[in-house]
């Protein structure tokens, strides 16, 4: 089965049977997007997608300089997807499920406390 009718699927699922906010429907199209632009994975048949390939599209976000979390929210939209796509039996085995993906966000401080500290130091 095609990657593209899938993914329609999925996002009918998402906002009828999921009840997912129209905000929340519209990010997963956005990123679905961005995946459509990789390889032409959306006219992929399903059973060519593996972790290899996924691996490969981590890697192209990475590309782009997107913030981690960016990066993090996309990877979660096809990790729902893969999901999905096993719990309704179209696929036998998830990708996801033999990968480990970590994907470190800046730990920043918020200004307050940056202007607390400068302010504790200077006053030493």
């Amino acid at each position: 089965m095609k990657v593209d009718l899938l993914i329609e699927n999925f996002i009918f699922h998402c906002k009828y049977e999921k009840n997912l906010t129209e905000k929340t429907i519209k990010a997963y199209s956005s990123d679905f997007q961005q995946l459509k632009e990789f390889k032409n994975f959306f006219e992929l048949d399903i059973s060519q997608v593996d972790k290899v390939l996924l691996k490969e599209y981590i890697r192209y976000l990475y590309s782009f300089n997107l913030k981690p979390k960016s990066i993090k929210r996309k990877v979660a939209v096809l990790k729902a997807f893969f999901n999905y796509l096993e719990f309704e039996e179209i696929i036998e085995i998830n990708p996801f499920r033999k990968m480990r993906i970590s994907i470190k966000e800046d730990n920043n401080l918020p200004k307050i406390i940056l202007l607390q500290k400068r302010a504790f130091h200077t006053n030493q």
